[in-house]
């Protein structure tokens, strides 16, 4: 991904250098030509400089050691089987991916054993000397125990692909297209024999245009044209789908695709989608160029169209280059939109069944802690491809799902219980639900890790598990003092998920603790993505009998408009006006702020009290309620119950 800007910047030369060809300039077009070989040249270089980048800095391993250690493994390798003087310019893709991948990961693995190595210098020393000297064993032994026979096994591939022939040149659109399922772009991966191909193909036409040859039906802009529409696979056929899909989800995608497939680069698309590792898309990635092959070869070759006679970069744009390879003929741009739209065919189907199982399951994510809980599989699924895998975040999406999986892993989920005191008599009336994780070590963290959840999407199914199973425990475990309130967290995520209603009437029929009121507590501090939505679903509940509270206010988004707008029970300050106390008029800001929430005939509620002096301050403020370490910290179930029943 990292690489498309160089790759879009060659593609744009391209299209240069087929337009001023075609304009009669032909050393310049030429020289463009040139300019394009060598960045292609240059290609396997630089992904080895990216791969080092980018696991460099997952891994916070020295930037310079990385690039280093890794050019030199690539030269070392390059050089030992090539007897050019310019031998660095002779490496490959595949070598250099495969020899990113074997140096990064032994770098990893030392860099994550630092401790063994207190002197910084050693620890340098042999982030570079182990893999290189594992490289040059390896290499050795390769070239040392490399049969003859085996080292013909290129070329015999090569003869097997090499895109002249009806036969071959299925093989060659397979082995092209296969590469991507596996990440590797197959243009590339197959290039020493694309520029043979590009040679042959230029000799033929010329020779024909001199009346020496037949034209052949197979050249370099049959495969450009007719299989590499919006590039390898036929990609604008997808795209076509994508477009006329409702889900809005895709409009991202779309939006950093369209304009790329216009020069045949696929890249966003294929890791956007994605089409990579995926074995269901992989079937019509697959069939379509095969089918657009077969389609195109047969018109050729009963002479409903000519065969191309005019080579066109690869990256002009569809239409355009079957007119100019084929001199200007309708009836080929013609047949070139119908394929594009046939091929759309081909992808729909496998299109539709990714929207409905492309999910992320999370319940491996949410592991239970009560057996008795009631959330399906079906309502733990997100589609998390669809909606979130476009350009600009997948680095997060990725870091995320890596956060997560190591999160479930080390432990398990847990909640906790702060009490809420009501000011006049410190009486407790309250209790907020808090998420908690217990690693295996015993070690609770708060739920900083929610941002994870949020970057995936899926705050819902995490709100939804809490929600029931605090419910649950408080049932099952609790003694609930008369008129107690049970306040549970409310993403902005879910409070307008149309699952939410369904779940709290599902919870509601099952009963919730005598006496006990449910509260859920919007969270201020982050953007509700529909205001309007959210006044019915707040009168929809309070109409259910569950209260309203405002949390966080004070710190984020539209304070006062929520004020104006909703009926609230409740509304927490942030402890933010707490912080502020100490400041010359902080008692007074505190004061203003709650006769501006006495507007909203809410009950008024401070979090993050920890001194007399702060407590005396909320008093005089007229603040009704108070959450702080000066009464009681956050504890578990156990402790929380002995609480409760020395109150009762």
């Amino acid at each position: 991904m990292s690489i498309m800007p160089y790759s879009m910047i060659r593609a744009i030369i391209v299209v240069i250098s087929t337009v001023v060809f075609h304009l009669g300039y032909i050393k310049e077009s030429e020289w463009l030509n040139n300019l394009q070989l060598s960045m292609l040249t240059m290609m396997p270089i630089i992904i080895n400089m990216l791969f080092s980048f980018h696991w460099s800095t997952r891994n916070k391993t020295p930037l310079i050691l990385s690039i280093a250690t890794n050019l030199t493994a690539l030269m070392m390798v390059t050089g030992m089987f090539s007897n050019e003087t310019t031998f660095y310019l002779n490496t490959s893709i595949p070598i250099s991916i495969a020899l990113s991948i074997i140096v990064n990961v032994i770098i990893e693995k030392i860099s994550w054993r630092n401790e063994k190595f207190p002197n910084k210098f050693l620890l340098n020393m042999m982030l570079v000397v182990t893999p290189l000297i594992s490289i040059l064993f390896l290499s050795l032994a390769i070239k040392v125990l490399m049969p003859t026979n085996l080292s013909n096994a290129p070329k015999y591939i090569s003869s097997l692909i090499y895109p002249d022939s009806y036969s071959s040149g299925m093989l060659y659109e397979l082995a092209r297209g296969f590469s991507w399922f596996l990440g590797i772009h197959g243009q590339l991966m197959f290039q020493d024999i694309g520029y043979e191909f590009i040679r042959e193909s230029n000799i033929n036409i010329t020779q024909w245009a001199n009346g020496t040859s037949h034209l052949n039906i197979l050249n370099q802009s049959f495969y450009d044209v007719w299989c590499s529409t919006g590039g390898t696979g036929s990609t604008l056929s997808l795209l076509i789908c994508l477009i006329f899909s409702r889900a809005k989800q895709y409009n991202k995608l779309i939006k950093t695709s369209l304009p790329l497939a216009f020069f045949n680069i696929n890249e966003p698309l294929i890791f956007g989608f994605p089409i990579v590792l995926n074995p269901i898309m992989i079937v019509p990635f697959l069939l379509t160029p095969l089918v657009n092959y077969n389609i195109a070869y047969a018109a050729t070759a009963y002479g409903v169209i000519e065969p191309m006679h005019n080579l066109v970069g690869w990256a002009t744009p569809p239409l355009i280059n079957s007119w100019v390879a084929t001199g200007g003929n309708i009836t080929a741009v013609a047949l070139h939109i119908s394929i594009i739209f046939f091929g759309a065919l081909i992808y729909y189907p496998f299109f539709r069944i990714m929207e409905k199982i492309t999910t992320l399951n999370i319940i491996d994510a949410i592991p239970e802690i009560l057996p008795s809980s009631n959330i399906t599989k079906s309502s733990l699924d997100v589609g998390l491809i669809s909606k979130s895998h476009h350009l600009n975040e997948l680095d997060e999406i990725i870091e995320a799902q890596l956060q997560i999986k190591k999160l479930t892993k080390s432990g398990d989920f847990i909640l906790f219980f702060q009490p809420q005191v009501r000011v006049f008599d410190k009486k407790i009336t309250a209790l907020e639900v808090l998420l908690r994780h217990k690693g295996h070590d015993g070690k609770i963290t708060p739920p900083y890790f929610l941002s994870h959840y949020e970057k995936l999407n899926i705050m819902p199914e995490m709100d939804f598990w809490v929600l029931e199973n605090a419910i649950s425990h408080a049932r099952e475990k609790l003694t609930f003092l008369p008129g107690m309130t049970l306040s549970v967290n409310i993403s902005p995520q879910t409070i307008t998920d149309p699952r939410l209603l369904v779940i709290v009437d599902d919870l509601l029929r099952q009963g919730i603790p005598s006496g006990c009121y449910l509260e859920l507590e919007i969270t201020e501090s982050q953007k509700i993505s529909n205001p309007e939505k959210l006044g019915s679903i707040i009168s929809n509940l309070q109409e259910k009998g569950v209260k309203i509270a405002l949390d966080d206010f004070g710190s984020g988004y539209s304070t006062l408009s929520y004020l104006l707008k909703y009926q609230l029970d409740k509304i927490k300050l942030d402890r933010t006006l707490v912080n502020g106390l100490s400041l010359p008029h902080g008692g007074k800001f505190l004061n203003q702020v709650v006769n501006l929430c006495r507007t909203s005939c809410s009950n008024i509620l401070i979090e993050g009290v920890e001194t007399e002096l702060e407590y005396t301050e909320c008093v005089k403020s007229g603040i009704d309620s108070i959450q702080g370490f000066l009464f009681y910290r956050p504890m578990p179930s156990e402790e929380i119950n002995k609480l409760l029943l020395q109150h009762s």
